[in-house]
């Protein structure tokens, strides 16, 4: 009968046979070591250092709207950390100290006072002021039209007070030129008293310039008729034109 081979030598073994279960425990310590050691690399910032960030490198860099530039322009060159950059409202103009151009308020000449400014003492009854009246050397934009109704051929003369200051009465007198060319009319100023300042008399196509000093009378008065009618006076009725009307120094 043949007998078995003797068992090995325990001690010619290696250490991971004979001990297999510290083996394996030695395996899983040397990996939760590697995997310990690999966290702490990375929580210390293994490319970065060991030193922590500052406050002012850990927070976000502000964000500034840059302008855009303009299509055709030249490019807009970008600001420098030191400059700041100023939103400035398009539609808010920035106001005017040069004390002319556009900012100016119109204010009236207290050099010049216009009939049409004040009025006439009582209102204009029968008869009109028109901002643009036509005569014949061209409109006049500060007017006093008389034009009797169809129902009446008397005018109401019109009164005007003059401002202190103011010495002398222009303006430009004539009968339209929608006025029929047989029409002849006549024109009177008169002073407080009642004293003939200028008589007129006027025919279709011509335009009176008046100048006239009134520097005694606080107050004016123009009275218009009508001399000489239309033959076709039923259907045009004449448009007698103080143009301009104005008290000045």
């Amino acid at each position: 009968m043949t007998s078995s081979p003797p068992p090995p030598d325990a001690s010619s073994q290696p250490f991971w046979k004979k001990h297999p279960k510290e083996t394996i425990a030695g395996f899983f310590g040397i990996a939760i070591a590697l995997i310990g050691l690999l966290g702490l690399l990375i929580s210390n910032d293994f490319f970065g250092g060991d030193s922590k960030p500052s406050a002012s490198e850990s927070a976000p860099a502000p964000v500034t709207a840059l302008p855009t530039p303009a299509a055709t322009g030249s490019p807009t060159p970008l600001p420098t950390p030191s400059e700041s950059i100023v939103s400035e409202d398009p539609t808010t103009a920035p106001p005017d100290t040069s004390g002319g151009g556009t900012g100016e308020t119109n204010l009236p000449d207290p050099a010049v006072q216009y009939l049409t400014q004040d009025g006439p003492i009582g209102g204009y009854g029968n008869n009109k002021r028109k901002d643009s009246a036509q005569l014949s050397d061209g409109f006049y934009d500060q007017s006093i039209v008389f034009s009797p109704s169809v129902h009446s051929k008397n005018l109401q003369p019109l009164s005007f007070n003059v401002s202190p200051g103011l010495k002398k009465f222009q303006a430009t007198v004539g009968l339209d030129t929608e006025t029929m060319p047989d029409y002849v009319a006549q024109v009177k100023i008169t002073d407080r008293n009642g004293a003939t300042i200028k008589t007129l008399t006027l025919r279709s196509g011509q335009s009176y310039e008046v100048n006239e000093d009134i520097s005694n009378t606080n107050l004016i008065t123009i009275a218009a008729s009508v001399t000489r009618w239309s033959n076709n006076a039923i259907n045009h009725r004449p448009h007698i034109v103080v143009g301009d009307g104005r008290f000045t120094q």
